[in-house]
């Protein structure tokens, strides 16, 4: 037995254009996260981009890991970075090119 679904379809594209709103997100296609992973694979080099590697580390680094999370140290920097080093970075590059 055929069943109509000409209907059914015109529902479907009607009803998610109302649930799914079009992204305000521009299309960024390959994240950085994806670029990173690639290179780090292509260099046989350890990917640290998204965070979790599949080693735990040496026991020193654990070591202070520890003492810096203990101390409220346990959040990514801002994107922008952390204002010490961003100053740090500026007087250098003063100091360097003018």
């Amino acid at each position: 037995m055929a069943r109509n679904t000409a209907g059914l379809q015109e529902f479907i594209s009607t009803t998610s254009a109302a649930i799914f709103p079009e992204s305000k997100l521009p299309a960024l296609g390959t994240t950085i996260f994806t670029q990173m992973s690639a290179l780090a694979q292509q260099h046989k080099a350890i990917n640290l981009s998204q965070v979790f590697p599949d080693f735990s580390g040496p026991d020193y680094l654990q070591q202070r890991l520890a003492y810096h999370v203990a101390q409220g140290a346990n959040q990514h920097a801002q994107m922008t970075g952390v204002a010490p080093l961003r100053s740090a970075i500026a007087e250098k590059t003063v100091a360097q090119y003018g």
